[in-house]
């Protein structure tokens, strides 16, 4: 992480594990120059039943309103196993857009809920010729943009995506 352009590294006793459960993951950072809540999850697959999928993101969104510090950034890295982009918002663009399926339209919501964007859905944040429209490949089920960085819309201004794929 980089304020003002100069290198931070945390140490493990600047970080404050707030959540942890198999699916969920928040950890608090207790360093003054880079007050900010990282926030890990791993949605069911879209194999489930709705209503599981439904009952997840429902407990997802319940957990993060009494876990997160109100007015503090926060940055989620997530295996959301869900579609979105044909209902663009504040959070979410147009870039590479997929038929939004229903954990795609809970995400949509959580964002727009807590002020946050993807930015792998904005062109303006992809560098030209990325491989960006996937994150995820299997032979049997084709490739899928399925996990995400979420930031504040906040950071709009200046966020890149970086595509390296080894």
């Amino acid at each position: 992480i980089e304020v003002n352009g100069v290198p931070v590294y945390l140490k493990p006793n600047q970080l404050l594990t707030v959540h942890a459960s198999p699916r969920l993951l928040i950890v608090s950072s207790l360093f003054r120059q880079c007050a900010v809540d990282i926030v890990v999850f791993h949605a069911p697959t879209s194999s489930r039943p709705k209503a599981v999928i439904e009952k997840w993101w429902m407990w997802l969104v319940a957990t993060l309103r009494v876990s997160l510090r109100p007015g503090r950034p926060a940055i989620f890295l997530c295996d959301t196993n869900s579609r979105l982009g044909s209902n663009q918002s504040p959070s979410v663009g147009g870039h590479c857009p997929q038929t939004e399926d229903t954990a795609g339209a809970h995400f949509r919501r959580l964002l727009e809920e807590m002020g946050m964007r993807l930015p792998q859905t904005w062109s303006q944040c992809v560098p030209d010729g990325s491989n960006a429209e996937h994150t995820w490949s299997s032979d049997l089920a084709g490739k899928h943009r399925l996990d995400y960085v979420a930031v504040p819309q906040s950071w709009k201004e200046g966020t890149q995506v970086w595509v390296n794929y080894d």
